[in-house]
């Protein structure tokens, strides 16, 4: 199962996730959350540890300066785009951010595939990030687990649970920070030995 780390925005976080063997990297450019980074050292970051596709880009559908700036200068990232999604947008590796409820009905469903787009399902707040409460996991049609990456209050104790019910990924963020934005060293750690086991 994947691990994303979302909201970094201090590079000795970014250095102890990767010792500790982490999978994507969420960095947020979204001006009104706690967790805004600008692009600039988003993308040194992106070089200086060759991130590739780990490399996360959170942005909302209306910033096409965004967009043309990271397929520019970090052309292999991920891109979690918030808004209304264009036809453009699904020729790069997506997650796609969706509410519960939405994902009932997303009209993006028939472009998945197992090596590229993927759902990264949470309790949405005005369509530009999660509220840090759990998702009901009982809401969701357990056929697309494989497809999706469930966010929403995840811990390291959720972990095993949601790779045993075939979850393709989790995306950890509030549960092991300090204050939003800084993490907690000590629970990255916990979290490297986990993905050790």
């Amino acid at each position: 199962m994947k691990i994303k780390v979302c909201g970094l925005t201090r590079e000795e976080d970014i250095v102890s996730l990767l010792n500790s063997n982490i999978d994507y990297f969420g960095f947020n450019f979204i001006e009104e959350s706690p967790r805004y980074v600008e692009q600039k050292w988003a993308i040194e970051m992106y070089h200086k540890y060759d991130l590739g596709e780990k490399f996360v880009a959170l942005f909302r559908s209306d910033r096409a300066d965004i967009l043309n700036n990271i397929i520019t200068y970090s052309p292999e990232s991920t891109l979690q785009i918030y808004g209304d999604l264009k036809t453009d947008h699904f020729l790069h590796k997506l997650l796609i951010p969706v509410s519960v409820t939405t994902l009932k009905q997303n009209a993006y469903k028939d472009l998945l595939n197992p090596n590229k787009h993927k759902y990264l399902v949470d309790n949405m707040i005005n369509n530009l990030g999660g509220t840090g409460k759990k998702v009901d996991l009982n809401s969701i049609d357990k056929n697309l687990f494989p497809t999706i990456m469930i966010a929403g209050g995840i811990g390291i104790d959720d972990i095993n649970n949601l790779q045993n019910l075939n979850f393709w990924g989790v995306d950890i963020n509030s549960k092991i920070e300090l204050s939003p934005g800084i993490k907690d060293q000590d629970m990255i750690k916990i979290l490297g030995d986990f993905i050790e086991k």
